[in-house]
């Protein structure tokens, strides 16, 4: 299977550009659109995102975006934003939300959330790692075991950090994925 950096780049810039239009159209309160997206942001916001531009949106945009922009290439590290944000923080999501019973440390994230995040990680890890266009390999036994470690410190550290993770997660995890695999 064969995909193409280049297409997910240029995908991926597009979609950015469309969301800082729709967040200066709805920031400036242009027109009835400002009214339709502000609806739709309402659901989807968090005390985090409080002044007159929202930026959860664009952080997770930017945050999918920016390991692949830098890489070129399909691999671990330049998908690390769309699978630590975009796979394994949905699940953690949708796990904790239906299934979590005990949270962590007084916050609203719950264990079986992290859970979720961390099994999710390292499957899609799995994934990409099998249709990934590296042509070095590495003993599959280290590769799992450091896929594992990295996927359970990142679920831990989306669990507990009160940043914005979509943006955090994301680096810590380009960067320890460029250093260990």
């Amino acid at each position: 299977m064969y995909i193409s950096p280049n297409a997910i780049s240029l995908a991926l810039g597009i979609a950015f550009f469309f969301m800082f239009v729709s967040e200066y159209l709805r920031a400036n309160k242009v027109g009835q659109v400002s009214i339709a997206i502000d609806k739709f942001y309402a659901s989807v916001i968090d005390e985090k995102d409080s002044g007159k531009v929202i930026m959860s949106h664009i952080y997770l945009l930017f945050g999918c975006s920016f390991p692949i922009w830098l890489e070129g290439k399909i691999s671990i590290s330049s998908f690390s934003g769309l699978l630590a944000v975009g796979v394994a923080d949905a699940i953690a999501s949708i796990v904790g939300t239906r299934y979590g019973k005990r949270t962590w440390f007084k916050s609203k994230k719950t264990i079986e959330g992290t859970v979720g995040f961390i099994a999710s990680l390292i499957l899609s890890c799995f994934l990409v790692d099998y249709i990934s266009t590296d042509s070095f390999q590495m003993s599959q036994y280290y590769k799992a075991f450091i896929i594992t470690v990295l996927s359970t410190l990142i679920g831990l550290l989306e669990a507990v950090t009160l940043q914005n993770d979509n943006l955090m997660l994301t680096m810590v995890f380009y960067g320890l994925s460029k250093i260990l695999l």
